[in-house]
């Protein structure tokens, strides 16, 4: 993990490997912590982060070696999330069937992302996809 840190409204990670799922989430969760979000918005932002990043190799084709690029900021009504990675793209935005979520829950973590986000934009340039995630925090729904 690399992390560059410039105040703490700011991450921005550079993952790869077996653990990056796990990383991603404890680095989502820290920085929730050092920008003082509400439990609840640092919980919704690892369960976010954690979803995304898993969707990736569950579904993108990644492998160890991929980098998965984070970034994360914050301002006083929203944290923003842009994630880049290669492999297949996808859009967590798009609305999922109710046979995309089969008895073992496939679908559901998407659900989370898309209920709890102001905005998901999707682009693939270059090779690597790019999540753009908007998501509401303090007195927003």
């Amino acid at each position: 993990m690399e992390p560059s840190e410039s105040n703490r409204g700011v991450l921005q990670l550079r993952l790869s490997g077996a653990g990056t799922v796990r990383e991603a989430t404890f680095a989502a969760q820290g920085f929730a912590a050092r920008a003082e979000l509400a439990r609840a918005d640092g919980a919704k932002l690892a369960i976010v982060v954690e979803e995304l990043v898993a969707n990736l190799y569950d579904h993108g084709g990644l492998n160890g070696e991929d980098i998965v690029e984070i970034e994360l900021r914050t301002d006083p009504t929203a944290v923003s999330l842009l994630l880049t990675a290669p492999g297949s793209p996808f859009h967590p935005g798009q609305p999922l069937a109710d046979s995309d979520v089969p008895a073992r829950g496939g679908g559901a973590g998407l659900r989370f992302v898309q209920a709890w986000s102001i905005s998901i934009d999707h682009t693939q340039i270059d090779g690597r996809n790019r999540w753009a995630v908007l998501l509401p925090i303090g007195s927003q729904p």
